[in-house]
């Protein structure tokens, strides 16, 4: 009984023992589980920290990626923009080239029409003086104008006068003139009708003196023939007469 009893107190003391171990144990485990629920809770905060850091990471990465994107496309622009301006500051270069050959070749033609213009200021002073030396010439020249106007008047004046009394002249002339014709044309029909009588006349004087000669008529008829021949002989005379004093 005793060694029972002796049995029970040892269980008793080892059951007593256990529940102490265990109540240590599970002290210890409250213990060690409030401190990981502890450290759960500030895992979980680090985590939520991570989470947020990585997070704001992730969005400092996009934004990084994004500028870099940014930055390779402005890269590759600047570089197409660098191949342009190459591009270009070359054909500046060429055109700079040509530019300054112009320019060679303005500041030649410039040279020229420096040199053109000192001879063209040359002439124009030379004209001016030309110019001049001409204006006193016209102003000198107007006055004999303006003189010879006047002896041009004058003398106008002089010939209307001198033409109106030739005019009148003339047209006496021509009145004389027209009457000398008029009475030269009665005239020269009267010598005309004179000169017909006239040979008219020698027929029948030549045809009377043959008769004459012939002696075939008495004494009175000779005497009549020798009357009429006389007569006809003297108008042959005066016939003749008339002519000579028409003409003069």
């Amino acid at each position: 009984m005793a060694d029972a009893q002796g049995r029970s107190a040892d269980l008793e003391a080892k059951l007593a023992a256990e529940q102490a171990a265990r109540q240590a144990v599970e002290a210890q485990r409250e213990a060690e589980r409030a401190e990981a629920e502890t450290q759960a809770s500030a895992a979980a905060v680090k985590i939520d920290g991570l989470t947020a850091r990585i997070a704001a990471a992730d969005k400092i990465l996009d934004q990084t990626r994004d500028q870099l994107r940014e930055k390779s496309e402005a890269l590759l622009a600047s570089e197409r923009n660098l191949k342009e301006a190459a591009i270009e500051t070359q054909r500046l270069e060429r055109k700079l080239e040509t530019v300054q050959r112009d320019l060679g070749q303005r500041l030649a033609e410039a040279e020229d029409f420096a040199t053109t213009r000192a001879d063209l200021i040359e002439r124009a002073e030379a004209l001016a003086r030309t110019v001049a030396a001409m204006e006193l010439a016209l102003e000198s020249a107007e006055d004999k104008a303006a003189k010879l106007a006047e002896r041009i008047e004058a003398l106008t004046a002089r010939h209307k006068a001198e033409r109106g009394e030739l005019e009148a002249a003339n047209r006496a002339l021509m009145e004389e003139l027209r009457s000398e014709r008029s009475e030269r044309a009665l005239a020269q029909g009267a010598l005309e009708i004179s000169r017909e009588n006239r040979a008219k006349i020698q027929k029948q004087l030549a045809v009377l003196r043959h008769r004459l000669r012939a002696g075939r008529e008495g004494g009175d008829e000779a005497l009549l023939i020798d009357y009429g021949a006389d007569e006809i002989e003297s108008e042959t005379a005066t016939t003749k007469a008339l002519p000579d004093r028409t003409i003069s």
